[in-house]
Formats: C-alpha cells, sequence, structure tokens
C-alpha cells in the first residue's frame, strides 16, 4: 500500500463532465458540495473538465468558487483509458484528498477505474457525507416532500451496509479529520 504525505493531498477535486461545450447539471451540484465541505475542511477546490469546446466549459463555470480550472481538450466520447489518464494524471498534479464525480454512467466507469489507480477506498451514491464537530463521518439522505422514488429504509439498509463494507476507509477519514483539522493526537484516540 502506498503511503501520501497527507498535508500535501489536501484539496478537493470536482470531476466536471461535458460533452460538445455543454456541462452536465450534476457538476455544478458537486461544485456546490465540494464548496461546502471546503468551508468546513478550510481546504480549495478545483475543478477538472475533459472534452472538446472547452471555451464554453468555462464560460458556463465562471463566478463558481474554484481555486482553479483545469481543462483537458479530448474526444468528445468517453473513453476509459484516455479519460482515467488525463485525470490520473491531474490527480497527481492537485493532489486532493476528496475528489467528486457524479452518479452518471461515465462517473460510474470512472471513478472505480481512479480507485484502483490509487489503492483508495469509493463511496457511491452517497446523497451527503457530514463530519461533525467531534470529525465523525455521518452519511444523511434527503429527498422532497413528494418524492415517490426515495426510499428511506432502503437508504438506511444501504447506509448500514456501507458502514460495515467501508469500516476501515471510514474509520481512515475520520482519523485523518481529527489529527488534521481539530488537532487530536492519535493516541488519545
Amino acid at each position: 500500500m502506498r503511503q501520501a504525505n497527507i498535508e500535501e493531498w489536501s484539496k478537493i477535486l470536482v470531476y466536471i463532465e461535458c460533452r460538445k461545450g455543454k456541462i452536465h447539471p450534476v457538476g455544478r451540484e458537486l461544485i456546490a458540495e465540494a464548496s461546502r465541505l471546503a468551508k468546513r475542511l478550510d481546504m480549495p477546490v478545483y475543478a477538472a473538465a475533459i472534452g472538446s469546446d472547452l471555451e464554453e466549459i468555462e464560460g458556463q463555470l465562471s463566478g463558481c468558487p474554484l481555486e482553479r480550472l483545469y481543462l483537458y481538450e479530448a474526444a468528445d466520447e468517453y473513453t476509459p483509458l484516455a479519460y482515467e489518464k488525463i485525470l490520473a494524471d491531474c490527480i497527481k498534479e492537485i493532489k486532493p484528498s476528496i475528489v467528486l464525480i457524479g452518479g452518471t454512467s461515465e462517473g460510474r466507469a470512472l471513478a472505480p477505474r481512479l480507485a484502483v489507480a490509487f489503492e483508495t477506498g469509493l463511496t457511491a451514491d452517497c446523497t451527503s457525507l457530514e463530519i461533525d464537530e467531534e470529525g465523525n463521518l455521518e452519511f444523511r439522505t434527503s429527498s422532497d416532500e413528494n418524492d415517490l422514488l426515495y426510499d428511506e429504509i432502503g437508504c438506511g439498509l444501504k447506509i448500514r451496509e456501507l458502514q460495515r463494507t467501508k469500516e476501515e476507509l471510514l474509520r481512515a477519514l475520520e482519523m485523518y479529520y481529527k489529527v488534521l483539522y481539530i488537532g487530536m493526537d492519535e493516541s488519545e484516540m
């Protein structure tokens, strides 16, 4: 297992999915979530987009709270190996501790490839991941009152499954936050 200098890896990266100069709506949602996390964690937010007509993307994201937007010219159609290499190189350069990728078909194909490449964990279909004052991770789900597709019982079961199957990853995330941001001593935990 690779060891990384935790202090170097202290940024948030958002992958902006785009086609023919248009961003997928999930990109703005992820930037909003990244901004919320960034305020809490005191980290800068970066974004990366891959595709064509990238000058259009830059205009659509002007005004978004980004430290920097990385634009990579490539074929508009998602090609797993090419997109993985481009985003992996971006991750190596930026060194984010959090990478947000939308739950689209492209995102569901790209995120696991990157998780394997960086020997790290992956949390999918997460409505909200909160960090409380003590540095504990909490999963939260919510829905509109009239959302007939929301399954509260299923969400609860999925959260318990994630807590059970990703226990080591979640513990490591909590420890990272407690040591780096709260200033706790590892021996106190």
